[in-house]
């Protein structure tokens, strides 16, 4: 009778990390809480029919996985098109991922034995039960957690190997999204318990219960967890009128409190996203909002091309690189919203009747129960179902156990029409049937047995033959009933084993490449025999053509060869494209191979790492032209925007020759826009060739007159040139109804320009204008005066300077810079006295102010 509990509360903690750390012990608990409750108890199992469901959804997903021959060409053409090109045989099998179908076909096996014993036990002893042992589940996982949490345990008691870092999540789960489903089906039966309850002590247990389940998700919260946590409050507020009265009144202010800075949250995030894509950063991480959107439109690619029987359960991260559309390089296992996750999987029509049977379901119970509990775990079941709209987390067993044992609970009484009982009823026939042809065979094996025996015996056997033979056949034949469930989720589980699991694999395969990396020896026929297990993944065939690119002596040939299939594969996996690169160059093929870091360079933001490869081929300037993108209508034209990124990328990394080179084949502009010509120019500046940059302003206004950061970019050149004709001419051009900034970078250009040829009343023109349109603060008026100071002194009239530097001691009296000029213009004016003064109220503020103490010894001597 305990064997569920300790089901729900065991499972749920290896788990967290991926679903095959839990399949041995979610198996060997299944078969221990089977094998009690229907051989030692007797108990006569009676299937719902949304065990019937999971039923059917297990015998498809074993179809999926199994080699069905020439019928793949027919149910799945797109499948059965990759098995030429991949080396595989004629024949394949519907499952991209064939390792891990066999393990979503033994989870729901599993799952269907543990609603058909919740069902049964609810039926007993009611859903109140079910329910409380699904809130005792959360409070220990829960509980696990915060020790694991303080005290940094990385391996609680050896079964969380996987989970995460103590410092970087509270729960057992390997993100938050995981640690939010657990949380809505693990707290909303709890909030029902507790207004159900009729004692004032329960109520309180129970919603400190809810709120220490809750507090998991305050850790690390997930955005789709937020939106479900609002919704199912929203629901339980409208909905159930028996929380408005007096008694429980501060029960409806702590959900509404919830609701609010649910609803905060989630807008902020949400927020914070948009304003992460248009500013270009992002410290929420990759799996942002847009990003994760990009990865729902790629299965719904992936469903019309598998629309029949789908890619697999379980082989979406197989799968879906062929179909990526988003830039960035994230191979999602999921495709975090349930609707394009079964679809993918099972295919339009088995994928969107799973999905039509739980929404019936969910809205039958919702309209049938009466009880608070109840209607507060179908609350619960819903807002699950609502937060894998966003964040799809059931694909962990610790999150579907317990939804699943209330669902079967909860389906007790649900109403059945009349195919349903038929098709039941003809199972029932069709199982007797068999048990009586089983029996009959039995019946005249032992016959025969006994008849075997001494006839002074037989008069013994005589009494008690028939019950005795009536009883073997009827334990025989219960018994194989009750086996044959827990045998075909072992077989499917060992096939699951045999087919070899994609992340051990590829661990293998990593450790593998750092073994041969230190010198060691490789073995091919493991190399070989892990590719063939996972004959259409991209990641195994680039991981393995690194092993051959790096082996010593290297087999280029079959490096390239696997690196085509993962580019085939994966179209937008840089990775791919660099190693493919490498390895045609290391046999001669250098211009496909900077042809192919052109695909790359186009499908990646990180440039960084296309130059590094760029370099690590020491290449020269035409073959780095080879890697520039082309203007699309214009095929043989460079994208002018794409040099720029290029020789910037090349400056920051030291190869100023080959960013000036590459900057100077660009000079003879070609109808460039105003975005090519500045990108070109501060390219230039990077590269530290103002020429470059003077003369690309000069040649790009011919293109664009009118474009005031050109004209302002080739004045900043022509100041750094000392080019004063250049740069008289472009300030006469430049507007004045610019901002702030570029109005403050032309006055101080005009400084200097009048500083250049001598013009010092212009110079202190320039100075009063910036004087009137800066902010009155301290740091900018001091930089003023000094200014003022420097036009006074350039001038040949050092003695009014010190007005203009004593205004400026005024508006910053701690600063050292200003003191340190009045001593230069005070020894200049051969008041050296008062210079030597200045120089020690320097000491005085820095005693180890390097310059203050040279000027010192020279004017001063060693005194």
């Amino acid at each position: 009778m305990f064997t569920l509990p300790i089901l729900l509360v065991l499972v749920p903690l290896p788990a967290g990390s991926w679903s095959l750390e839990a399949m041995p012990m979610l198996l060997l608990a299944t078969t221990i809480m089977w094998v009690e409750l229907f051989l030692w108890r007797h108990t006569t199992p009676k299937i719902p029919l949304f065990v019937w469901g999971l039923l059917f959804l297990a015998g498809f997903t074993g179809l999926q996985a199994i080699d069905l021959g020439y019928i793949v060409h027919w149910l799945s053409p797109t499948t059965a098109d990759l098995a030429p090109r991949m080396d595989v045989g004629g024949t394949l099998s519907i499952s991209y991922e064939p390792s891990a179908t066999y393990r979503e076909t033994t989870k729901l096996i599993l799952y269907a034995l543990v609603a058909i014993a919740a069902a049964t036990i609810a039926r007993r002893h009611g859903t109140r039960r079910i329910l409380q042992w699904v809130v005792f589940s959360g409070i220990v996982v829960i509980f696990a957690a915060g020790v694991h949490r303080i005290f940094r345990i990385e391996h609680l008691w050896g079964i969380m190997p996987g989970a995460r870092p103590a410092f970087a999540l509270g729960t057992t789960f390997q993100n938050p999204n995981h640690a939010a489903g657990f949380c809505a089906i693990t707290a909303w039966p709890a909030l029902g318990l507790a207004f159900s309850s009729r004692r004032r002590s329960r109520q309180i247990l129970y919603l400190l219960a809810a709120g220490l389940i809750c507090s998991a998700m305050a850790v690390e919260p997930s955005k789709g967890g937020l939106l479900a946590l609002m919704v199912g409050a929203l629901v339980a507020v409208l909905t159930d009128r028996g929380i408005f009265n007096k008694q429980q009144a501060y029960i409806f202010g702590v959900i509404f409190l919830v609701t609010v800075l649910a609803v905060i949250s989630c807008v902020f995030i949400h927020v914070y996203d948009a304003w992460a894509m248009i500013f270009g950063f992002d410290v929420l991480g990759y799996f942002a909002v847009f990003e994760k959107w990009a990865g729902i439109e790629s299965a719904w690619m992936m469903a019309k091309s598998h629309y029949l029987v789908g890619i697999g359960r379980g082989a979406y991260v197989s799968a879906y690189p062929y179909y990526q559309t988003v830039d960035l390089q994230l191979l999602f296992a999921f495709p975090e919203n349930i609707i394009a996750q079964f679809v993918s999987e099972w295919g339009v029509f088995v994928g969107l009747g799973a999905l039509i049977g739980l929404a019936w379901m969910l809205w039958g119970r919702w309209m049938a129960v009466k009880s608070i509990e109840k209607r507060y775990a179908v609350i619960g079941l819903g807002a699950l179902v609502f937060q894998n709209l966003f964040d799809f987390s059931t694909e962990m067993p610790g999150v579907a156990l317990p939804a699943i044992a209330v669902c079967g609970s909860l389906s007790t009484d649900l109403r059945r029409d009349r195919l349903w009982l038929f098709i039941k009823s003809y199972m029932r026939i069709c199982a007797g049937f068999l048990g009586l042809r089983l029996g009959f065979k039995l019946a005249n094996e032992v016959k025969i047995f006994i008849s075997l025996w001494n006839e002074k015996y037989m008069k013994y056997f005589q009494v008690v033959r028939q019950k005795f033979v009536l009883k073997i056949i009827y334990t025989c034949v219960r018994t194989i009933c009750v086996l044959i469930p827990l045998m075909l989720a072992v077989f499917a589980y060992r096939a699951s084993v045999k087919a070899g699991d994609l992340d051990a694999d590829l661990n293998i395969l990593r450790v593998t490449s750092k073994m041969v990396l230190d010198g060691g020896d490789l073995d091919k026929g493991k190399v070989s025999e892990i590719v063939e297990r996972h004959p259409i993944n991209a990641l195994i065939a680039i991981q393995a053509a690194y092993i051959y690119e790096i082996d010593d002596p290297a087999d280029l040939r079959k490096a390239l060869k696997y690196a085509n299939k993962a580019l085939y594969l994966a179209p937008k996996y840089v990775s791919g494209y660099i190693l493919a690169s490498r390895v045609l160059s290391q046999l001669g093929y250098r211009d496909q191979a900077f042809q192919l870091l052109r695909s790359a360079w186009k499908l990646t933001s990180n440039r960084a790492i296309i130059v590094e490869a760029i370099l690590m081929m020491e290449p020269n300037l035409p073959e780095i032209l080879l890697v520039l993108p082309r203007v699309e209508s214009v095929p043989e034209r460079v994208d002018l925007t794409e040099a720029a990124r290029l020789a910037i990328q090349l400056a920051q990394y030291k190869r100023m020759d080959l960013a000036r080179g590459l900057l100077d084949v660009q000079k003879p502009l070609v109808d460039p826009s105003e975005l090519d010509v500045y990108s070109l120019q501060r390219a230039s500046f990077i590269a530290e060739s103002p020429a470059l940059a003077l003369s690309f302003g000069v040649e790009g206004l011919k293109h664009c007159p009118d474009s005031q950061r050109i004209r302002l970019q080739a004045a900043r050149a022509a100041l750094l040139l000392n080019d004063y004709f250049q740069l008289q001419r472009h300030l006469k051009s430049l507007r004045s109804d610019a901002n702030l900034v570029e109005q403050q970078e032309v006055l101080n250009m005009r400084v200097a320009y009048a500083m250049g040829v001598g013009a010092w009343p212009e110079a202190h023109i320039a100075l009063d204008e910036m004087s009137r349109i800066l902010p009155m603060s301290a740091d900018v008026q001091t930089r003023l005066w000094i200014r003022r100071a420097e036009v006074y002194v350039a001038s040949g009239h050092p003695h009014l300077a010190l007005e203009p530097l004593a205004r400026g001691l005024e508006w910053s009296p701690a600063s050292l810079d200003i003191r340190m000029r009045r001593a230069r213009v005070l020894e200049r004016l051969k008041r050296r006295p008062e210079a030597i003064e200045e120089l020690k109220a320097v000491l005085r503020r820095d005693s180890k102010h390097r310059a203050a103490k040279e000027l010192l010894l020279g004017w001063h001597g060693t005194n």
